[in-house]
């Protein structure tokens, strides 16, 4: 199941638990995590695919969010348990504050 796959990377999941927050462009995911833009692309698309973010393009810049999904999907199941885990790990804690950091500097709020 592409879903399954796409979450069992810990890069993923963390995007996922980054992006429970709001809507985040990729270049702040990728200075939040410190990884290389393609990367991060990468990652995003393979999630994107999977249907459990969605991504809006404004000119270079895009932007991702966690996709709506139906009641009762495998989709909802999936993101459900990713966003009920690791609330309160610190290495989360810190990549949403570096994104919200990142986006305060460029003048987008979370």
């Amino acid at each position: 199941m592409a879903i399954l796959r796409a979450i069992a990377d810990p890069t993923r999941f963390t995007i996922l638990k980054i992006l429970q927050d709001g809507v985040y462009c990729v270049c702040e995911i990728t200075e939040a995590l410190g990884l290389a833009q393609p990367t991060v692309s990468r990652h995003l698309r393979i999630l994107e695919e999977a249907g459990l973010v969605t991504s809006r393009r404004e000119g270079q810049r895009v932007d991702y969010r966690l996709a709506k999904q139906e009641t009762g999907s495998p989709g909802e199941e999936i993101l459900s348990f990713v966003t009920g885990r690791l609330e309160d790990d610190s290495g989360i804690v810190r990549f949403r504050e570096r994104c919200r950091s990142i986006q305060q500097k460029s003048g987008r709020t979370p």
